[in-house]
């Protein structure tokens, strides 16, 4: 009896090993991915920090919008489902909105609005895609 019942657990453990086996090795590798989207984003915050003002800014914002939106691309890859890559295309589509606000910032009166205006719009209708 104790015996079977040994072959049984080491039976179910292997089965259970080897099914998770696979996945922890693709998010092993997403992991070491977003470490290296991770690096890269330090990399490029350190390169605006010679700007000034909203230039900085900017170029702040574009540099966590790549990060964002490279993560969002191997968080969908590991995932590997349609739902997991619309998310990452409604969080890559947020990281485009806020990017454009901010260069919006530069800009003044109706310029201002305009860009803001645009910036809503296509944001929306990126949202609206990622739905689909």
């Amino acid at each position: 009896m104790n015996r079977s019942l040994h072959g049984l657990s080491v039976a179910v453990l292997s089965s259970l090993l080897g099914f998770a086996g696979p996945s922890l090795a693709t998010s092993d590798a997403a992991e070491a991915a977003i470490e290296r989207a991770e690096a890269r984003y330090e990399a490029a915050k350190e390169a605006c920090e010679p700007l000034r003002g909203n230039e900085q800014d900017v170029c702040e914002e574009k540099a966590k919008a790549e990060y964002e939106k490279a993560k969002a691309d191997i968080e969908a890859r590991d995932k590997g489902t349609a739902g997991a890559q619309r998310g990452a295309d409604a969080d890559k589509a947020k990281a485009d909105y806020d990017l454009a606000m901010e260069k919006c910032e530069s800009l003044k009166g109706q310029q201002h609005d305009a860009c803001e205006a645009e910036a809503k719009a296509v944001y929306e209708r990126a949202r609206v895609n990622a739905r689909r």
